[in-house]
């Protein structure tokens, strides 16, 4: 799994903006992001 820079502004506005789409797409109330160590 690759290891994703957060800090990049256009990442970042990514992963939300996808995250947001999921909810509302699949009616969700919430969604979960993990990370491993």
């Amino acid at each position: 799994m690759p290891d994703l820079n957060q800090r990049n502004p256009l990442l970042a506005n990514y992963l939300i903006q996808n995250s947001l789409w999921w909810i509302e797409y699949a009616g969700l109330s919430g969604i979960r992001a993990d990370t491993y160590a």
